[in-house]
């Protein structure tokens, strides 16, 4: 059922022929919402987009969503919400904020464009001006399956340092060792464990898509240097007790951390062999 807060608007999506603009605009079209979208292709300017929304949705590349944001944000009244798609929050929410007299959300879907549906996906939602619009969204995304959280924009910024900076700094480094040490993914696929299997996958999938989207996501997040910095001490720290140090209390490390992770450890083990006998089932 579509949050009242919805009955009669239409959605703008500028940037709506990109993955996730064309993602979200089938989205809200299968929820019976009016949606325009502007594109580098479309005869519809970004101007007269947002003239006809009530609701306008940046879904670009995070420096193009700044520059909108200070270009649009004057025609974006006080009756209108300014929306951005983009994966870092404090830049593009404050320029929103700065530069429009509307209502501004952040919103970042934590998946991509080829998700099949919003099913168990999480959402976050970083409002930077009002909260009017806060629930509504809320709603209508957790009615399509989403687990949606809600939090400051600099809260967002930071965790997105360590689940998508640190992460995505893991998988190019791999990348570059395997080709430091010439292991084609054909090798490396031969010797692989099946998690290490699904790690050269991950390492596939990162440069198949938008390298610009990975150089954005740690160059451009302001917290990625010293989250990175730390996680590279953990790492030093603790290749220190399980390689070097033979006065270390190995397993109490280990069990630190297992304690640490609680009932989660026996959940991800379910979850991780469902995913792996799916990986790996033979077909008929």
């Amino acid at each position: 059922m579509i949050p009242g807060a919805f009955s009669g608007k239409t959605i703008g999506i500028v940037g709506g022929h990109g993955g996730m603009g064309r993602w979200f605009a089938s989205f809200f079209r299968d929820m019976g919402l009016a949606v325009e979208v502007s594109d580098l292709d479309t005869a519809m300017s970004n101007e007269e987009l947002v003239l006809k929304s009530d609701i306008v949705i940046l879904s670009t590349p995070m420096a193009v969503a700044v520059s909108l944001a200070r270009e649009l944000g004057p025609l974006m009244t006080e009756e209108k919400l300014f929306v951005d798609f983009s994966s870092l929050k404090e830049e593009v929410v404050q320029a929103m904020v700065d530069f429009s007299s509307a209502g501004v959300l952040g919103v970042h879907p934590m998946f991509g464009q080829y998700t099949a549906s919003m099913q168990g996906q999480n959402v976050i939602l970083t409002p930077g001006r009002g909260d009017l619009w806060t629930d509504p969204f809320r709603c209508l995304f957790e009615d399509a399956g989403a687990v949606v959280s809600v939090m400051e924009a600099a809260t967002h910024d930071r965790h997105m340092a360590f689940v998508q900076s640190v992460t995505h700094l893991i998988t190019i480094a791999t990348g570059a060792y395997m080709m430091q040490e010439n292991m084609d993914p054909e090798t490396a696929c031969r010797v692989a464990t099946p998690i290490f299997r699904l790690n050269v996958d991950f390492v596939g999938r990162l440069f198949a898509l938008d390298l610009g989207l990975y150089e954005d996501l740690i160059a451009r997040n302001p917290y990625a240097r010293e989250v990175s910095g730390l996680f590279a001490k953990v790492l030093a720290e603790t290749s220190g007790i399980l390689l070097d140090d033979p006065s270390a209390d190995k397993r109490q490390r280990m069990e630190d951390i297992k304690n640490f992770l609680g009932a989660f450890t026996g959940d991800a083990l379910r979850e991780t062999n469902e995913i792996l006998n799916c990986r790996f089932m033979k077909k008929d």
